[in-house]
């Protein structure tokens, strides 16, 4: 398996935050308050890095709401597969 290399995980972090900003745009959780969007990667091969995408509203009571799947990104050009 090639490893991540310094330079790659750099380029990987910066794209990951991109993701995250669009995801809260998509879900229309921009303007709201307690709204967030996290995407942790949490594998990777030789063709693929493999992410955890969650995406919320978190409010501190019983009306938090959250979503979660798994997705994964291409590795060289770092788009959605």
């Amino acid at each position: 398996m090639k490893t991540l290399e310094t330079k790659e995980l750099n380029k990987i972090a910066e794209r990951l935050q991109v993701l995250e900003h669009n995801e809260l745009l998509d879900a229309g959780l921009k303007n709201i308050n307690g709204g967030f969007s996290i995407i942790d990667m949490y594998d990777y091969d030789e063709d693929f890095i493999y992410v955890e995408i969650q995406w919320g509203v978190q409010c501190g009571g019983e009306s938090d709401y959250c979503h979660s799947e798994n997705g994964k990104l291409d590795r060289s050009s770092l788009e959605w597969i």
